[in-house]
């Protein structure tokens, strides 16, 4: 399916058209997500992406002075490692845990079919994004289903206090010799609140978790106004 239009004209469209289409339906499904990198992140990558690998053998074959432009691959080449930079803005390190990897890599791909695109190998771009796409939306369905941690629970606070609240909530399971596997803080401006998500592991600790905390941050003056307590992750 590498095709090759006579028309110029038709061929630079047919390509960046290809590479907007194909980069937005990756981008797409993180826009549903609700992640930063979206729709028109991902189309824009892809696109120009597109026009690089086509301008990388233009600018190859052409003479000034004399001399020939060089290396057809390298804009191309550039593409692949300038692309890191721009994932890397989409890695968030929250605590001990990390967000953002597989949006990283979705920004990764977008590159790899928008360069696809703008070198004309259409049927590469196609299955490289329905390969994406499945393991965007189909895998997390599948781990979910086989791959279980039923030894994992969260705890889920929210309060309008923070002063020093992250040091007092390590304090509180040191002090139960609890494990914290993940640690997330969200903090609402418009509601002047700030939730906390706690991954322990289940089966450490007998107490009644949510009482516990209630009655250890109450103790040091820290109105809780919701807390509740769940099996498996609380984000995906």
């Amino acid at each position: 399916m590498d095709l090759n239009f006579s028309n110029i004209y038709i061929d630079v469209l047919v390509k960046l058209v290809f590479a907007a289409m194909l980069g937005s339906a990756v981008g797409l499904e993180r826009e549903v997500h609700g992640r930063a990198a979206g729709l028109r992140t991902h189309l824009l990558v892809s696109l120009g992406a597109g026009v690089f690998m086509m301008l990388s053998p233009l600018m190859a074959n052409q003479t000034i002075n004399s001399i020939r432009g060089g290396d057809a691959g390298r804009i191309a080449a550039q593409i692949v490692t300038g692309i890191g930079f721009l994932g890397a803005g989409a890695i968030i390190k929250n605590g001990s845990s990390i967000k953002g990897l597989t949006t990283a890599a979705s920004l990764w791909m977008a590159a790899a079919i928008g360069m696809s695109c703008g070198g004309g190998y259409f049927y590469i771009a196609t299955i490289a994004t329905s390969i994406t796409l499945f393991a965007l939306v189909i895998l997390p369905r599948f781990s979910k289903n086989v791959v279980r941690n039923p030894a994992r629970r969260n705890l889920i606070f929210t309060t309008d206090n923070t002063d020093n609240i992250n040091s007092k909530i390590f304090d509180f399971f040191k002090e139960k010799n609890i494990s914290i596997v993940e640690y997330y803080s969200n903090i609402d401006i418009e509601k002047k609140e700030t939730q906390y998500v706690v991954y322990i592991a289940g089966k450490q600790g007998n107490c009644d978790l949510p009482y516990e905390i209630q009655k250890y941050l109450s103790s040091l003056n820290i109105n809780l106004k919701k807390i509740s307590e769940h099996d498996g992750n609380h984000f995906s």
